[in-house]
């Protein structure tokens, strides 16, 4: 007989995570390759490119779209959907809080981005905020103010997408709470 190892699976997992973060850094350099071959380098797309394809977002879409019940994929087949439409109108509305967490981690990652962009962009008049942050301001109060002001563009999204999250995870505490009792 064998026995199935909870702690084995949560080893796995942890390396993969771990593997996926370290992943980010690894990838700097074939990203600049492939940009400076796309004609890319020195451009806005150049920053926003990278940021959508992230090892992070694999693994928070991964979760939802796992945690959704297959009938609910079974019955839009039934019913001759295509997969995009499936996608768009099912998967994608079912999925809003995985999404809308990945939108915030995202651009917050992103905005304090200090590598990439200096990598991949030579004119200092298109460096982002972080970089400009960190690079030219001396004074202690500008620079306080400055990254206080860098701040409220994600508190402001954080603030729109909690609407997304928050009633979704109090719906489930109260359908978990049913399944208990």
């Amino acid at each position: 007989m064998i026995k199935h190892n909870p702690y084995k699976a949560w080893i796995k997992k942890a390396l993969l995570q771990i593997a996926l973060a370290v992943l980010c850094l690894c990838v700097l350099l074939p990203q600049y390759l492939l940009l400076r071959t796309c004609g890319l380098l020195d451009t806005l797309w150049a920053l926003i490119l990278p940021g959508i394809f992230s090892p992070l977002g694999t693994v928070l879409l991964w979760h939802g779209f796992s945690n959704l019940p297959n009938e609910m994929v079974e019955a839009a087949a039934l019913e001759g959907t295509g997969w995009a439409i499936t996608l768009w109108r099912i998967v994608l509305p079912e999925c809003k809080r995985e999404l809308s967490v990945l939108v915030l981690i995202a651009l917050a990652e992103n905005w304090n981005l200090l590598e990439q962009p200096m990598a991949y962009i030579k004119s200092a008049e298109k460096y982002p905020l972080s970089v400009y942050l960190s690079t030219a301001i001396a004074d202690t109060a500008q620079s306080a103010a400055a990254c206080i002001a860098a701040l409220v563009p994600i508190f402001v999204l954080f603030l729109l997408l909690v609407r997304c999250v928050l009633p979704g995870r109090a719906a489930d505490a109260r359908n978990s709470g049913n399944r208990r009792g």
